[in-house]
């Protein structure tokens, strides 16, 4: 579950492979973002670039343009993919450093 303020809305995500948002006042499904063929483990969003990355079982990381609702990028983190610089390893967490515009995934080595 992620808070996106310039959107006053909650993304949430679960064994559905989906990514729901919501209008929290309300309760009610706005959108229904759909790319993931493995259920999201983890949802970050970062604000000064209306991103949410998403994460899930099968170590895929996806970058979703909030403006256009659209994944704009996708990374492998578990096949050595060229933008990961960390030698193999499970992914299970996303950090944004917002004031240096870094993102981490963080995870165990498979051994």
């Amino acid at each position: 579950l992620v808070w996106m303020p310039p959107y006053r809305s909650v993304a949430s995500s679960g064994l559905d492979r989906e990514i729901l948002i919501w209008d929290p006042a309300t309760g009610v499904k706005t959108a229904r973002l759909r790319a993931h063929k493995a259920p999201v483990i983890d949802l970050c969003f970062q604000d000064t670039a209306d991103y949410l990355f998403s994460l899930d079982t099968r170590y895929q990381l996806y970058i979703w343009d909030m403006s256009k609702q659209l994944v704009v990028s996708h990374i492998n983190t578990d096949k050595g993919d060229p933008f990961v610089t960390q030698h193999r390893f499970r992914a299970s967490r996303i950090i944004i450093n917002q004031q240096r515009g870094h993102l981490a995934i963080m995870g165990k080595r498979p051994y």
